[in-house]
């Protein structure tokens, strides 16, 4: 057995080199230029290998994530290795965290790729370049013409890079027009049974000194306080649920001060090490047969 890896994806898309040149062709005409999906140059090398192991071997089995980016990388190397090979007998290992149950259950119920998972990222990636090329090089060229202190800069589009921006921009413009304004709050605490215990004031905060100076005066000449009444609740605590990639990097960058990124690269390390299941999912199910007990188990010695 022969275990190799990649990179990521295999292979990249783009138009073929005759229309590279941004003057070659009105933009409105790459909506159904021909698109070709190929190998690039900086991958060349882990092509041939694949392509080396792929003519001594007999049967090639399928480890990349399970997503759809993962079923759409299995299909490049399949590509790849076929046409090396045309006779490999092909399958695809099913699993959702790096420890020895998964892998062997993973190694006894081999799957069929996912066609139509692949079918949706190669959509994907053609819309991506389709509309990124076609308004990037429209809006470049038009503001160009009107504005010669463009004529050396590129007026970037992308499906996801606009909307972003457009994140980015209002909450810009929100921060700017907001006027700070000097408030005052009353902060105490109360000391029961040697523990201190914080209070909150039910007024929050004011927006007048005077005023709280007022309200703050009796707590100087009064400094015992009166219980007048106490509520008690039954509260209950859930269990927490599985977090999706968007919500883990949510609570981490609110909780922790985290970037997006780190959150990524800590839960793909902490996954690679067996520590936690799949981290980029939009599911907030466990997948079935997950043994909870086995990785709960594995963090209990973690302080």
């Amino acid at each position: 057995m022969v275990v190799s890896s990649v990179t990521g994806h295999l292979m990249e898309v783009d138009f073929p080199d005759q229309f590279r040149n941004w003057r070659s062709c009105p933009p409105v005409e790459l909506f159904d230029a021909r698109i070709n999906k190929k190998v690039p140059t900086d991958k060349e090398n882990l092509k041939k290998q694949l392509e080396t192991e792929a003519r001594r071997a007999s049967w090639l089995v399928l480890w990349l994530d399970c997503d759809r980016e993962g079923e759409n990388i299995c299909y490049e190397v399949i590509q790849v290795c076929t046409k090396a090979k045309r006779n490999l007998r092909i399958s695809r290992a099913i699993f959702n965290d790096i420890n020895r149950t998964s892998i062997e259950r993973a190694v006894q119920n081999l799957k069929e790729p996912d066609q139509f998972q692949s079918d949706a990222v190669d959509a994907r990636q053609e819309l991506d370049l389709r509309l990124g090329a076609i308004f990037t090089r429209f809006q470049s060229l038009l503001l160009q013409r009107s504005f010669p202190e463009l004529s050396e800069q590129v007026i970037s589009f992308g499906p996801c890079q606009l909307p972003t921006l457009g994140f980015i921009v209002h909450r810009y413009w929100k921060a700017k027009e907001f006027i700070p304004e000097p408030f005052w709050s009353i902060s105490c605490s109360i000391k029961v049974a040697n523990e201190i215990i914080p209070l909150s004031w039910r007024r929050g905060r004011v927006y007048f000194r005077e005023l709280a100076v007022l309200f703050a005066e009796p707590l100087y000449t009064q400094p015992n306080a009166r219980v007048v009444r106490v509520k008690m609740k039954l509260s209950k605590k859930w269990r927490p649920f599985p977090l999706t990639t968007v919500e883990m990097q949510k609570k981490a960058g609110k909780s922790l001060r985290m970037s997006a990124k780190m959150v990524m690269d800590i839960a793909e390390k902490l996954y690679q090490k067996g520590y936690v299941s799949y981290p980029r999912t939009e599911t907030a199910a466990f997948p079935e047969g997950i043994n909870l007990q086995e990785l709960v188990t594995v963090q209990v010695a973690d302080p």
